[in-house]
């Protein structure tokens, strides 16, 4: 999500966080607004951060997962909705298209929010999902937080295959994030090497 936009971010149950960014796009006519839906353990969070040599920056900081609002909608055969739902190109369309906005949230984003409820939660919809190496490390901090350690040690493998590759600050970042993990959660040292050599 954009960093320079606000993100309206609450913490529910068992460290489970939510975020919605509006991300309007504004141009000389109009305002299109293209709305982010996060999911974020705050723990997990915490620790990726802190495994990435990153600041955590608590409730706005970066989520576990997410999704955009669209791609809600485009599931249940709505295309192009910041483009014909959520485009604001005067002034007295302004309450029609946030009142559409605002029924899309209610019908599709909170559902989807409220679907993660539990840390246990979120590892299913991480593991259900096609995995990009810094999803990886959320799963396999989330899953060692949860006690589940084969499921972890494999999130862990396969984010240092996805190293495999890199180069430069991105591998260094790979390798310190590999590195404080296995010196955190005490496991995972098969992953230090060979995979995380350049």
């Amino acid at each position: 999500m954009n960093s320079t936009e606000p993100i309206l971010a609450i913490e529910g149950l068992h460290g489970i966080a939510y975020q919605i960014a509006l991300n309007p796009q504004v141009k000389p006519d109009r305002v299109i607004f293209h709305p982010n839906l996060g999911l974020m353990h705050l723990e997990t969070s915490r620790l990726v951060a802190a495994f990435t040599g990153r600041q955590f920056r608590g409730l706005a900081g970066a989520c576990s997962m997410g999704t955009g609002l669209s791609d809600l909608l485009y599931k249940d055969g709505v295309e192009m909705a910041p483009y014909v739902r959520w485009t604001v190109r005067s002034q007295d369309r302004v309450a029609r298209e946030l009142d559409a906005l605002w029924s899309d949230l209610q019908d599709y984003g909170f559902p989807y929010l409220n679907s993660v409820g539990s840390l246990r939660d979120l590892i299913e919809r991480m593991q259900s999902s096609a995995r990009y190496q810094e999803l990886n490390g959320h799963l396999a901090v989330a899953c060692a937080l949860e006690g589940m350690h084969a499921e972890s040690l494999q999130a862990l493998e396969e984010y240092a295959m996805k190293a495999q590759g890199q180069h430069g600050d991105i591998l260094n970042r790979s390798r310190y994030f590999v590195s404080s993990f296995v010196s955190h959660f005490q496991f995972g040292e098969s992953t230090l090497n060979p995979r995380m050599s350049s």
